[in-house]
């Protein structure tokens, strides 16, 4: 029985060390390019040896840091959703600030048109019942549903009423989000949110 020679054991510590190292940065890369390639392909579209390759790493050991598409995804709608809380961990939706939060968030998806296409391209195949991020975009829509409702509060509006005008505000950002996509020169969402908040508020006087 052969036995471990006496220059492994002592590189052991050193590789273990330097994998310990190096770990994060590449799953770091490797969560930024699945975004990407996610967001232009969609999740059906991708495969894990296309980040791989996109990554410069082999299938194996990508295989290492994600164990399939499924856990690969979550990770990154996990990173996308503890970016978003880090942004407005400290902003409190109220009937005073409501308007400026929505031209602001509208303005945040400008800056980062990644993260705007990955949602446009995973709420539409989460159609599909099978799909792994259903449930995470099914909830989404139900938290924004819920968050955005104070935007509604003192405009005279009845409960029903304020839930439809939260439907349709999320559908018109929707919306407006795919034209910007398609032809970001002619859509500026902002100012047509702008528009939006402004005839809301000539119809609560």
């Amino acid at each position: 029985m052969s036995t471990p020679c006496s220059a492994c054991i002592a590189e052991a510590p050193i590789m273990l060390a330097n994998m310990t190292t190096t770990a994060p940065s590449t799953r770091d890369r490797i969560l930024d390019t699945a975004l990407r390639v996610f967001a232009k392909t969609g999740y059906y579209g991708t495969s894990l040896r296309d980040i791989a390759a996109e990554c410069n790493l082999t299938h194996p050991a990508l295989l290492y840091h994600f164990g399939n598409k499924a856990d690969l995804l979550a990770a990154v709608l996990e990173r996308r959703d503890s970016l978003d809380l880090e942004r407005m961990q400290f902003a409190e939706i109220s009937a005073d600030n409501a308007d400026q939060m929505l031209i602001d968030l509208v303005m945040h998806n400008v800056s980062v048109p990644g993260l705007a296409q990955l949602h446009t391209q995973l709420a539409a195949e989460a159609t599909d019942p099978d799909h792994p991020a259903r449930a995470w975009v099914v909830n989404r829509y139900r938290a924004l549903h819920e968050r955005s409702k104070q935007a509604f509060i003192g405009r005279g509006l009845s409960e029903d009423q304020v839930d439809a005008e939260v439907s349709l505000m999320i559908a018109m950002i929707d919306g407006l989000q795919v034209q910007w996509l398609l032809d970001p020169e002619r859509v500026d969402m902002a100012a047509l949110i702008t528009h939006y908040l402004a005839r809301l508020a000539d119809r609560a006087h």
